[in-house]
């Protein structure tokens, strides 16, 4: 229970952060150093985590440490396993409770949460939509990272066949539309990276860099993760100010009843 508190959060963001920004200065092979066990504690940590819809917010936050740390070191850390498999979870294909609630799919944010409540996890319209829009945010954005790198067509396989059985089984249009999306990236540039790897003069054991197809012109997975982060940050914001009563901290305090330890009360409230 001590590893799924927002103090023990806290402190992997910390450390995240310390290495994300180190890593790339002159003295950072030390740091550097750093980063594997820190990537592998964060993995244990998100497996640790029962695999129910309950704790889907902490998988998440999870995913998007593991993320920022390949994208600050450039280093291939895929995450496509925590996340395609909660689509294998029960709840994304049953009929969504009615709640007495208005408004009930505006301001729940799983950012700003560690647990969803304890009764009828992910089984109202609101937290089953904020939970498909977040995990295939970072589906995207994990597809976004490796896109130049030699091995993407093999990588996106997986990608591409888990989103069309996912395709063929929700009765979700909008949800369907998003799995599309992220399909016909992969399509896209699998196909690309296929011509281009072509033409390397190297064999694949010997290519050292990671995003060695990235055009001069392009971005790196850093600088294409933060700009992600800021257009998140802005949508955040946008919405934020202008979304009704009831937003992600009203809900994680709203979910403080049904939770029956202190523990339980301090995961649900991210003001932590």
């Amino acid at each position: 229970q001590q590893l799924f508190r927002w103090q023990y959060m806290h402190c992997l963001k910390v450390w995240v952060a310390v290495l994300s920004d180190l890593v790339t200065a002159e003295d950072g092979a030390q740091m550097r150093s750093l980063i594997y066990p820190l990537s592998e504690v964060i993995n244990g940590v998100a497996r640790l985590a029962p695999s129910n819809g309950r704790h889907l917010p902490y998988r998440l936050h999870c995913v998007r440490l593991l993320q920022q740390l390949a994208a600050a070191s450039e280093t291939f850390m895929p995450t496509t396993s925590l996340l395609l498999e909660c689509l294998d979870w029960k709840e994304w294909y049953l009929k969504p409770k009615k709640t007495a609630k208005k408004n009930t799919t505006a301001g729940l944010d799983m950012l700003h949460l560690l647990k969803l409540p304890k009764d009828d996890s992910l089984r109202t319209q609101e937290q089953l939509e904020a939970g498909i829009s977040e995990l295939f945010v970072l589906l995207e954005r994990e597809v976004d990272l490796y896109i130049y790198t030699p091995a993407f067509p093999e990588y996106s396989i997986w990608i591409q066949r888990r989103l069309k059985a996912f395709n063929r089984q929700t009765r979700q249009q909008r949800w369907r539309r998003f799995s599309e999306g992220i399909v016909e990236k992969c399509e896209k540039y699998a196909k690309a990276a296929i011509q281009d790897r072509s033409k390397l003069n190297e064999a694949p054991k010997e290519v050292q860099q990671l995003e060695c197809l990235r055009p001069a012109s392009v971005p790196s997975m850093k600088e294409r993760h933060k700009a992600a982060i800021d257009r998140e940050a802005k949508r955040l914001a946008t919405t934020g100010a202008s979304s009704p009563k009831g937003t992600a901290k009203d809900t994680a305090r709203s979910g403080d009843k049904t939770c029956e330890s202190d523990d339980d009360m301090d995961t649900a409230r991210s003001g932590d």
